[in-house]
């Protein structure tokens, strides 16, 4: 954890110090992970932090189930290719759709009953469920809300060409998060 913290958060410019308290929570959308993130959530419970990471699961625009395209041919790497949106490295024969739940940043937060006054790091790195789950957790106010500090890693140049609603860019979301509501919560974030 200590050289994540150096690579994705330092950035953010947090001042953690003692991290007591600490409540990890996490959704992949690959169910061949099930396994390795249960004994990662078992590894950190022990180590006093409040875990939960909810396999196959993906992040979206609301509840319900979606797709989640499964590239088979990177199992070595960690089944880099997979993503919400079919692509050159999950089809082809390469790759097995699924059908995961799927939740909105709205019932995430809802759900692990945080509150205005939790400090909260979101780091997305969805596989392009951040386009379409950004979009309404900015515009019911529940990412501006809730998050202290965002770690993004951003698609674009991947997804433009996806079908997905609102395929955003850095500047674009810029723009929504330098508004006055994210501007009075929101703490910091970084786009990778």
């Amino acid at each position: 954890m200590a050289s994540d913290y150096a690579t994705r958060f330092a950035p953010l410019r947090m001042e953690l110090g003692n991290t007591r308290g600490l409540c990890i929570a996490g959704l992949d959308g690959n169910p061949a992970f099930s396994n390795k993130l249960k004994a990662r959530a078992a590894e950190l419970t022990a180590r006093g932090h409040q875990t939960v990471f909810l396999v196959p699961t993906v992040i979206g625009a609301s509840d319900g189930n979606m797709s989640f395209y499964v590239d088979e041919g990177t199992r070595k790497y960690n089944f880099w290719g997979s993503s919400l949106f079919s692509n050159r490295w999950n089809r082809h024969g390469r790759g097995q759709k699924v059908t995961v739940p799927s939740y909105s940043l709205k019932t995430v937060f809802s759900g692990l009953d945080v509150r205005k006054k939790d400090t909260v790091i979101l780091h997305m790195n969805a596989e392009g469920g951040e386009f379409l789950a950004i979009p309404p957790a900015i515009d019911d106010g529940s990412l501006c809300k809730y998050s202290d500090y965002l770690t993004l890693d951003l698609h674009y140049k991947y997804f433009r060409g996806a079908k997905a609603k609102r395929v955003f860019s850095r500047e674009q979301l810029a723009l929504w998060l330098n508004t006055s509501v994210c501007k009075t919560h929101l703490r910091s974030w970084v786009v990778w």
